[in-house]
C-alpha cells in the first residue's frame, strides 16, 4: 500500500468525482468540488491511498493552524467495495503523521449526525466529541 500526495487542483477534482458515489454527502455540485479541490490544492494536504495501481480512497486535511496546532480532517473517503478493510485506518494514520511532522498536538473533524458509522469508526481511532451541533459533532484527537 503506498500513498501519493496530490497537489494538482485539475487531479484533485478528477479524484473526486471518481470517488463521488463512495462519498457520505452524495449532493455535492459540481460547483462545490471544484471549489473544494480549488482549496485542498492551495491550502491543504490531500493523499491518495493506492494499493499497486488501484486506488483505493483519499484523504484530504488541514494542518496549517500554527497558533491552535490543530489539523482538522475536511473529508475521509474509501470506495464502497473497499470499506471495512482497514484503509480508513491507514488514511488517519496518515494525517496523524503528516500533522505531527507539522507540529500540530490535535486533529479535529466533523461529522454527520446521522453517520453512525463514522462516528464510531472515530470513536475507534481515539477520537473524542469536543462539541455537540444541531446536524453535527465536532471530534478531537490529541496526537502528542
Amino acid at each position: 500500500m503506498n500513498n501519493v500526495v496530490i497537489k494538482d487542483k485539475s487531479e484533485i477534482s478528477k479524484l473526486m468525482h471518481q470517488f463521488k458515489d463512495s462519498l457520505y454527502n452524495k449532493t455535492l455540485s459540481e460547483a462545490q468540488i471544484e471549489q473544494l479541490a480549488h482549496r485542498y490544492a492551495n491550502n491543504g494536504e490531500f493523499y491518495l491511498l493506492k494499493e499497486g495501481q488501484t486506488e483505493i480512497g483519499f484523504v484530504s486535511f488541514y494542518c496549517n493552524d500554527l497558533i491552535k496546532k490543530i489539523s482538522f480532517i475536511s473529508m475521509i473517503v474509501v470506495k464502497k467495495e473497499r470499506q471495512g478493510k482497514s484503509y480508513g485506518n491507514e488514511l488517519i494514520k496518515i494525517v496523524e503523521n503528516v500533522s505531527i511532522m507539522n507540529g500540530m498536538t490535535k486533529v479535529r473533524l466533523e461529522v454527520d449526525i446521522q453517520n453512525e458509522r463514522a462516528l464510531k469508526f472515530y470513536q475507534k481511532k481515539g477520537f473524542k466529541i469536543v462539541e455537540e451541533k444541531e446536524s453535527s459533532r465536532i471530534m478531537e484527537k490529541q496526537i502528542r
